[in-house]
């Protein structure tokens, strides 16, 4: 090799830097060199569901084809494509249905869950037979705090089959409705029945109850699950 060409390290001319500068260097780049390896590397998630078809229900009405649901704790992250979704998140729980359409929960505006237990006692009645000369009866001689709530667990079961997760009820002892509500992770609109007059001395032990009937108890379960 030409002398001209054979040179040291030490010989190669280079700016004399102020102290401390080398050590700042190092940290430039070794945080330079973090970040180009965290580039394109997918956020961590808790859970992803896929479908052919998402109902997103926002102010568009957007239904996406082939979509997917980023899910972090108890809360919606991202909602898009499947391809899209795929190279942002990566989630530890995941939940594929590519024939399924993924929307949000119906809501079932008129209830009385608990009366469940009393499906099949009679059919082809008129409305007002029905209810006097059955379901009343029926109501006087079993309705009970733990009537009502095993009757709603029941109910929560069927409805959540159904993709129902919200509902609205009026029945009796609504503080055992919540109770079952939250038990299941629905949500619940919950009111206590009352009769008129006539239908006094059918519900001798139901009209004994306290008189909160549980309205305050339903009332604390709507705030502690918004």
């Amino acid at each position: 090799m030409p002398a001209s060409y054979s040179l040291s390290v030490e010989q190669v001319s280079r700016p004399v830097l102020p102290h401390g500068t080398g050590l700042l260097t190092c940290v430039f780049l070794s945080s330079l060199l973090t970040a180009q390896t965290q580039v394109g590397r997918p956020e961590p998630l808790d859970a992803i569901y896929t479908a052919r078809y998402i109902v997103t229900m926002d102010p568009s009405r957007r239904l996406i084809e082939n979509g997917a649901v980023a899910v972090r704790g108890d809360s919606i992250v991202a909602v898009g494509r499947r391809s899209d979704i795929d190279k942002q998140y990566q989630a530890r729980q995941r939940l594929d249905r590519p024939d399924a359409i993924l929307m949000p929960g119906l809501i079932n505006t008129h209830t009385h869950a608990a009366m469940s237990l009393l499906r099949g006692i009679a059919d082809d009645l008129t409305l007002q037979e029905w209810l006097t000369k059955y379901i009343f009866p029926a109501e006087a001689k079993n309705v009970t705090p733990d009537f009502v709530l095993w009757g709603t667990r029941l109910a929560c079961l069927e409805m959540m089959l159904s993709g129902t997760t919200t509902f609205v009820d009026m029945y009796y002892f609504e503080d055992r409705v919540a109770q079952a509500a939250k038990e299941a992770g629905m949500r619940g609109v919950l009111g206590d029945r009352r009769f008129a007059q006539i239908h006094r001395g059918l519900y001798p032990a139901i009209q004994e109850r306290p008189a909160h009937c549980g309205h305050r108890s339903a009332a604390r379960h709507l705030h502690e699950q918004r």
